[in-house]
């Protein structure tokens, strides 16, 4: 048993995708807002901050000495607008994107991998570049479901471009990005794949 033909073009830019799509979830930095003080970031469960000046030029703030994370800030700083009767604030729109982040590309992990099981059981090829092309969607509803529920006027939104300067797209999303084009590129190459091929 085993990949070959088409299938083994799937199993190959499946696994790349899948990669891309983890380190975009162990990165977790998805917007970066840089200033000449240090910088600040959002991630899917809560902000991290970055002193000094070699934090603009690093590609990930996270192995950087002086960075710090509030892992659940936006769960906190919602409850905080919830208690005084703002419950659209920026905080829940970052804990409601950062959710459907989360979610959206862990499914996306999961059905990639099980494409590339469908790809190498022969009698299942046929599934395997389908499934390959819903985890490249899973990352599409993931990048656009944060962006869109971040892009707001709102005090700390994460995508908040009315301030100066205006948050920038980070690691993850473009981790993501590669890892849908991946697997964009395995389900198309491997599809109509056969017990044969």
């Amino acid at each position: 048993m085993g990949c070959n033909g088409k299938a083994i073009v799937g199993c190959v830019f499946g696994i790349l995708g899948i990669v891309a799509y983890i380190v975009g979830v162990g990165v977790n930095e998805i917007t970066r807002t840089n200033s000449v003080l240090g910088s600040s970031w959002c991630g899917w469960d809560g902000i991290g901050a970055c002193g000094g000046t070699d934090c603009e030029d690093a590609l990930f703030m996270y192995n950087l000495d002086g960075t710090t994370y509030t892992e659940g800030a936006w769960d906190d700083l919602c409850d905080a607008c919830e208690l005084i009767g703002q419950d659209d604030c920026g905080p829940c729109k970052n804990k409601i994107a950062g959710k459907i982040w989360f979610g959206a590309i862990i499914s996306g992990i999961i059905l990639g991998a099980l494409g590339i099981l469908f790809l190498i059981i022969p009698s299942t090829r046929g599934f395997g570049g389908g499934l390959l092309a819903l985890a490249c969607g899973c990352g599409i509803i993931g990048v656009a479901g944060f962006i869109g529920l971040t892009y707001s006027e709102e005090v700390f939104a994460c995508f908040n471009q009315e301030i100066d300067p205006a948050p920038v797209l980070a690691g993850s999303i473009y981790a993501v990005i590669v890892g849908m084009v991946c697997l964009l590129i395995g389900g198309i190459a491997s599809c109509g794949a056969g017990k044969y091929d």
